[in-house]
């Protein structure tokens, strides 16, 4: 199948359009990927602070166990919310944005699923969202290496 040579034409003159100049488009994307990765690593410091053990079993441990994840649930919140907030134009990194903003609301709520648990001591409850949450956590790093593999490459 032979492609014509004015659609060829008017694709070039269109992304012309959207990107004057080239440079100019790559420089607004990498600014977009700076702010969306800076977003990110502001709060994980934060967040590392309250990643500790996965299961807590001794009773003398829920009550700093509980206060570490829920104040983890209100970091992954305020991410989600910062990033779903961005005004983002590349197309890629809305998609990213998105999946993101998912995953930090997933790992927000097994969080508080599981400092919720531990104030009632239900260990039991606990230990699955603790699963769930490092289920969340996973998909948030391979998201992360998604998301500095594409801005590493502009």
């Amino acid at each position: 199948m032979r492609k014509s040579p004015l659609l060829l034409v008017a694709a070039l003159f269109a992304s012309n359009l959207a990107c004057e100049d080239p440079r100019e488009g790559q420089a607004e994307k990498r600014k977009e990927c700076n702010r969306f990765i800076l977003a990110i690593n502001d709060n994980a410091t934060a967040m590392r602070k309250h990643t500790g053990k996965s299961e807590v079993a001794d009773p003398s441990e829920h009550d700093a166990a509980a206060a570490s994840r829920l104040e983890l649930a209100k970091l992954y919140d305020r991410v989600s919310s910062t990033v779903g907030a961005f005004e983002l134009n590349d197309p890629q990194l809305v998609i990213y944005a998105g999946e993101y903003k998912k995953v930090a609301r997933d790992a927000a709520a097994q969080a508080r699923r599981a400092g919720t648990a531990l104030k009632k001591d239900d260990v039991e409850k606990a230990n699955a969202a603790q699963k769930e949450f490092n289920a969340a956590v996973k998909k948030e790093n391979q998201l992360l290496l998604a998301i500095t593999g594409y801005c590493r490459v502009l």
